[in-house]
């Protein structure tokens, strides 16, 4: 009858209101943790700048130290242990950067199934020998474009949660493939494929709870005991894998397991081979002139202690004020490297090179910083720089520095913010 067409269709309208309004509740909740998110990131790129200031200096004296103390001197373990705080330190404050997409970050064409390869030894002495690791690595693969560095990162993270949730006795499997999937940024609603390369982390633990899968990105949440997790892991993987260009999708079911699998865009273009080397203990020396320009009282002196006991002569400034007086007294053409932060109170790492390059056009540039930066414009933008990102040991700045000096500066450009 036509009234009960009419109960019919106000029924319908009435489900259409309830969707319309369950749709609106998600996006304002989807928008509300968007902005929570992104202020919890600021907050920790703020944090970990300083704190990458701080770790500089006691790694910096602490390394220096340890090379001094006699290997049967009881102090030296006691350094040791300084040290191992500080690199866990450290390693905490790269979880922080990734979750605020501030990682120093240098993309370039890799292999996954090479990157996994070599970093599998890395993986085995955090699975221990409860537990089996396997790969799956086939032979041909297309390049994804990212950081080598943070790939390994998330890959420490994801093994090291996966041993976790198998209480350390159990099975891993790290595999890569070539696969062609819908575009999840389509927003016309029509189905674009496009192709990706996966790299997969698949464990037999005892799986998610659905309740624990929708908090797991969640920054700061954990279901690990106290004192074994700062709940930073995965939310530092999910925010790699977007500072990548790609997505972290996850599926896991309680007493079947938990797969991870990171989707990176392909790229047509030659993978580059990551130079691994073992670096000789005896630091390099020199005695060409440095100009160190640092905020951070504690990093500039440390810095220019390292330098000097390399046999540098070293000029030290803490702002563009100060830089400038330390090259009058020796002329731009004076100075063979300068060594500079990318913050600065009054300016920036990329104005001060502007300006110096215009006097000594042949300028070799360092930068150090304790996070990622817009890329730089301007005079800058042409000078050939190298990185050293933020905390260093006195080693790694000696090889840097040399072979700077040396062999000239490959124009890697600062490290990326490109999100």
């Amino acid at each position: 009858t036509e009234l009960e067409q009419m109960n019919l269709r106000l029924r319908q309208e009435v489900a259409q209101h309830q969707e319309t309004a369950r749709r609106l509740e998600r996006s304002q909740r989807r928008f509300l943790h968007a902005q929570k998110t992104e202020a919890i990131g600021l907050l920790a790129a703020g944090v970990a700048h300083h704190f990458n200031n701080f770790l500089t200096a006691i790694i910096g004296y602490g390394t220096m130290m340890l090379t001094r103390v006699p290997e049967a001197e009881r102090e030296r373990s006691h350094l040791g242990r300084i040290l191992r705080a500080a690199d866990r330190a450290a390693a905490l404050n790269k979880q922080l950067l990734a979750f605020s997409r501030r990682l120093p970050s240098q993309p370039v064409p890799l292999n996954l199934r090479v990157l996994v390869r070599d970093f599998e030894k890395t993986l085995r002495q955090v699975t221990g020998d409860r537990v089996t690791l396997s790969t799956d690595l086939p032979r041909e693969l297309p390049s994804a474009r990212a950081d080598a560095g943070q790939i390994e990162q998330l890959l420490l993270n994801l093994v090291a949660n996966a041993c976790e949730a198998m209480s350390g006795a159990g099975a891993i499997t790290i595999s890569t493939r070539a696969v062609s999937m819908p575009d999840p940024d389509a927003n016309n609603g029509s189905i674009v494929l496009r192709d990706y390369v996966a790299l997969s982390v698949r464990d037999d633990g005892p799986g998610m709870s659905p309740g624990v899968m929708e908090r797991m990105f969640e920054p700061f949440f954990t279901t690990k005991r106290a004192g074994h997790g700062a709940g930073l892991g995965l939310s530092s993987c999910q925010a790699i894998a977007q500072q990548s260009g790609g997505w972290l999708a996850c599926e896991s079911e309680p007493g079947h397991g938990t797969e991870f699998t990171l989707y990176l865009p392909r790229v047509d273009a030659p993978a580059i081979e990551i130079a691994r080397t073992d670096h000789p203990r005896e630091a390099p020396h020199g005695s060409e002139t440095i100009l160190v320009v640092e905020e951070e009282p504690a990093v500039a002196e440390v810095v220019a202690l390292l330098l000097r006991n390399l046999g540098y002569d070293v000029l030290v400034a803490e702002d563009e004020e100060d830089a400038g007086r330390a090259i009058a007294t020796r002329g731009s053409r004076g100075i063979h490297l300068l060594v500079t932060d990318l913050k600065m109170p009054q300016t920036n790492g990329h104005d001060l090179i502007g300006r110096l390059a215009l006097a000594n056009p042949a300028l070799k540039v360092l930068l150090t910083a304790g996070h990622a930066e817009p890329l730089p414009t301007g005079p800058a933008a042409a000078v050939p720089v190298d990185f050293l990102p933020k905390p260093f040991t006195w080693q790694t700045l000696a090889r840097k520095v040399r072979n700077i000096l040396e062999s000239g500066v490959r124009n890697h450009g600062p490290p990326r913010n490109e999100t």
